[in-house]
């Protein structure tokens, strides 16, 4: 998989690297329900008591977050669509005189980066570029910022992607450049 060569990458330039396979926490409820009690303590923790919130919460800690998910559908993949729902627990509003303000809204993830690394097989045009411009507006949302390392057009057949050394160098390059953000402890 490409994300195999953007962490060895990564960790070989010196970042240390933590990864949430998305597809494999355990969760009481699968989404986010829009409770907002969240919202109510100072914690930024959801209520749903899970490996799943636990692991958002975490986040907390990071230098950079970086979202590796094939295109489905216009989006990312449902486990990791989830993980993003519950990552609503990170803002809270500064007060309830305009909720619609973006600006109205603080974030534990205030300064992180974010990365979204996507591929997509480019049947269906400007599918990545979707993706791509859902998670600039919640990096932005989170008042994080944002970057992208994308993939399109890649092979269907598992594997293929790394075929090309065009993608294995540019992977490579992504996991230096994430090595410069985010410093080994």
């Amino acid at each position: 998989m490409i994300t195999n060569v953007v962490k060895q990458s990564a960790s070989a330039n010196g970042a240390t690297v933590y990864e949430i396979d998305t597809t494999k926490l355990k969760f009481k409820i699968l989404w986010c329900n829009a409770c907002n009690k969240c919202k109510e303590s100072l914690d930024y923790k959801c209520i749903f008591k899970d490996e799943l919130s636990e692991k958002v919460t975490e986040l907390i800690e990071s230098d950079c977050i970086v979202f590796c998910t094939p295109v489905y559908s216009f989006s990312c993949t449902a486990p990791m669509k989830c993980f993003i729902d519950k990552m609503h627990s990170l803002s809270h509003l500064i007060n309830d005189s305009d909720p619609g303000d973006p600006n109205n809204f603080t974030s534990k993830l205030n300064g992180e980066k974010v990365v979204l690394l996507a591929t997509g097989i480019g049947i269906i045009e400007n599918n990545i570029e979707i993706l791509e411009s859902q998670f600039k507006a919640f990096a932005n949302f989170l008042k994080c910022e944002f970057d992208s390392s994308l993939f399109p057009n890649t092979p269907h057949r598992s594997g293929a992607i790394l075929e090309e050394d065009s993608n294995v160098k540019k992977a490579k390059e992504l996991g230096k450049k994430l090595a410069d953000i985010s410093p080994a402890e």
